[in-house]
């Protein structure tokens, strides 16, 4: 620490933060005006993340440092989304947490990883800014912060970005909600890529299909929602048995494991209940539920007592289960 306190360019770095900080304060409760137009934002994150992108994976940039400055501790929104107020950009104060209120955007980039995961987002006036989301990381990686993406974001706190532009910084993972196409709080103009065929009168085939698409391009979060609502939709049993298995697997990818559990564990019979028998075991593996997880991979052994992989799998549970 004293290294790094005597070098001259840490110190600036330093200063610099400590003047950024004094103006922050300054400017505090100020109406929120944008002091950059949406063309030129778009511009300055695309350059940004064509810069993060040709930086070489494991080696350090000679002439940048990434640095983020911890913000003073606030604690998240307890309070109900019904209970919440639709505020606009516009209607946004610098430096300040809008209790009492949410905002509704849509992503107009794909989120990039830089010292936060940040994103362009509009809201409904066409109005622009950054999204900052410091503990999103389970819910990002898997490419669900794409374009087009609907959050809504609670009690919102607009604050200084470290590239000197003004945005909404997220720091709790409950203060953020992904919103899917079809919900009913999604404006009608945001709903442009929804497909023509999905409608109030969608069956439970029609959502699993869609799920599926997600499924298949790795998006699981959004896949769950499509199966999710497809369950909504008085589906026929051996539509229930493909929405959970699906689900569950989903859910499996993202380490959702209690949910996951939940689903593979309540697959009625059909095509995929030997899956969701070995998805279920490999879950209870994942919570450290050992002789559950042997219970379940012996149930699996007498009906497919060829199943190598499985038997690998046993073998590990066997010996974690020795372990504890």
């Amino acid at each position: 620490m004293d290294r790094f306190l005597q070098d001259p360019e840490s110190e600036k770095l330093l200063s610099e933060h400590n003047r950024v900080l004094e103006a922050a304060e300054a400017v505090k409760g100020m109406k929120f005006k944008p002091k950059v137009m949406r063309h030129e934002l778009l511009k300055q994150f695309k350059y940004r993340q064509k810069m993060n992108n040709d930086q070489p994976r494991g080696r350090a940039s000679t002439s940048t440092v990434d640095v983020s400055f911890a913000p003073p501790i606030y604690p998240p929104c307890l309070a109900p989304l019904e209970d919440l107020k639709k505020v606009m950009f516009k209607d946004l104060l610098l430096e300040t947490h809008h209790r009492g209120s949410y905002i509704l955007v849509r992503s107009i980039t794909q989120a990039e990883k830089m010292t936060a995961v940040v994103a362009i987002v509009e809201d409904e006036k066409k109005d622009a800014i950054p999204l900052q989301m410091l503990n999103e990381n389970l819910r990002c990686h898997d490419g669900s912060v794409d374009k087009g993406q609907i959050l809504l974001v609670k009690e919102p706190c607009l604050t200084l970005t470290p590239v000197g532009e003004y945005g909404v910084r997220v720091d709790h993972v409950s203060d953020i909600l992904f919103i899917p196409l079809f919900d009913k709080m999604v404006p009608s103009a945001w709903r442009e890529r929804l497909p023509e065929d999905v409608t109030s009168q969608s069956m439970a085939g029609d959502w699993i299909r869609m799920g599926n698409e997600y499924l298949n391009r790795g998006q699981f979060y959004s896949a769950t929602q499509y199966y999710s609502k497809g369950l909504e939709c008085s589906p026929t049993e051996e539509e229930i048995h493909y929405l959970l298995y699906y689900r569950g697997l989903a859910f499996f990818r993202v380490d959702e494991w209690d949910a996951a559990l939940r689903d593979l564990d309540t697959v009625p019979a059909g095509p995929k209940s030997d899956k969701a028998l070995r998805g279920k075991a490999q879950t209870l593996y994942h919570l450290r539920r050992f002789r559950e997880s042997c219970d379940v991979f012996t149930q699996l052994f007498k009906k497919h007592p060829e199943d190598v992989s499985a038997k690998n799998d046993f073998r590990e549970a066997i010996a974690r289960l020795a372990e504890q």
